[in-house]
């Protein structure tokens, strides 16, 4: 039986943080940090942030926090005098992250849903409502 790479990828390492606080009962997972000098193939669980997970690739990946509380990033948005560009830069990585999924990609969020995930027309994607 072929087991699957799995990533949770999420904005930033204070989130991934969070999420190591409530994985005590998991051993067997690695956080990504960027340019790894140790990449461990037998770990089928990965955490990271977006920016670590650059030029990875994962069989499915999940990315909880896609509301408006976590993405954009509102420190980035006013490192930029434009709005329309900082909205662009914070696309680019939300692309890069959602293709380091090979087949299964996971958004959650709750409250509201980030302006940067597109709605569901022509139902693009399942949702569930938990």
């Amino acid at each position: 039986m072929k087991t699957s790479k799995v990533a949770i990828l999420v904005r930033t390492r204070e989130l991934v943080r969070k999420i190591q606080r409530f994985m005590h009962d998991i051993n067997d997972y690695q956080v990504l940090r960027g340019e790894m000098g140790y990449w461990n193939e037998n770990i089928n669980l990965s955490i990271g942030t977006y920016h670590a997970a650059k030029g990875l690739e994962f069989d499915t990946v999940i990315m909880p926090f896609c509301n408006t509380e976590v993405i954009p990033d509102e420190s980035n948005l006013r490192a930029f005098d434009d709005r329309d560009d900082a909205l662009a830069e914070e696309i680019k990585l939300i692309y890069v992250t959602v293709t380091r999924a090979r087949r299964g990609l996971i958004l959650t969020y709750s409250g509201t849903r980030s302006e940067l995930i597109p709605e569901n027309k022509n139902g693009i994607y399942q949702e569930f409502e938990v």
